[in-house]
């Protein structure tokens, strides 16, 4: 059995690697890739070994890493950041030294490639960090999804935690599409802000 992983390259092409779900090491190494979403192996139980050296990353998300169980290498470049929305404190807390230690951003409000990546965040940080990292991962959201265009939206913590569990789980349905737009047609006509509006 196998399984593929995606990546985008540094001329903005979508590749496909196939591994054989037995292999314990997965390397991506020397591939160009200048974005890659980690949270493809998120259930990955076998891998010990991540190669992502010789690429094109400036920066990767490892947080979803902290469950694969058996991982006890990673290789990245020096040019590349291990990065985490989740505080130093609360990654120690959750993840193995392995990933830990690759870690050079704590608290980090880069861009996240998917839903699947955010949603791998969030109950982290629903539990351990401060609110307004719920406002970051919202908005992250609305960007994967095609809705960066509406700027941020002035909602409530609760609505804004209750819609990002929408879209983690379900992505972007009809419902959720209306819900977002009548929100933001609310919030012009009561006169709100349109920080990042675009229309």
């Amino acid at each position: 059995m196998s399984y593929i992983l995606r990546y985008i390259q540094s001329d903005g092409t979508q590749k496909e690697s196939e591994f054989d779900s037995g292999e314990s090491t997965i390397d991506l190494s020397n591939r160009d890739i200048v974005q890659f979403d980690v949270s493809q192996l998120r259930s990955n139980g076998r891998i010990t070994e991540l190669r992502l050296d010789g690429n094109k990353l400036s920066r990767v998300d490892l947080t979803p890493l902290r469950s694969c169980k058996k991982l006890q290498t990673i290789i990245l470049d020096d040019t590349t950041d291990g990065e985490t929305i989740l505080s130093d404190s609360s990654m120690e807390k959750i993840s193995k030294d392995v990933v830990y230690d690759e870690i050079t951003n704590f608290d980090s409000l880069s861009y996240l490639p998917s839903l699947n990546s955010i949603g791998y965040s969030l109950p982290y940080v629903k539990k351990r960090e401060p609110k307004w990292k719920l406002i970051h991962l919202f908005q992250n959201a609305l960007f994967v999804q095609g809705l960066g265009w509406m700027g941020l939206l002035h909602i409530s913590i609760q609505k804004t935690e209750r819609l990002l569990k929408e879209l983690t789980s379900s992505g972007n349905t009809d419902k959720i599409q209306n819900v977002l737009l009548t929100l933001l047609i609310d919030q012009i006509d009561q006169g709100g802000p349109t920080i990042d509006l675009d229309v």
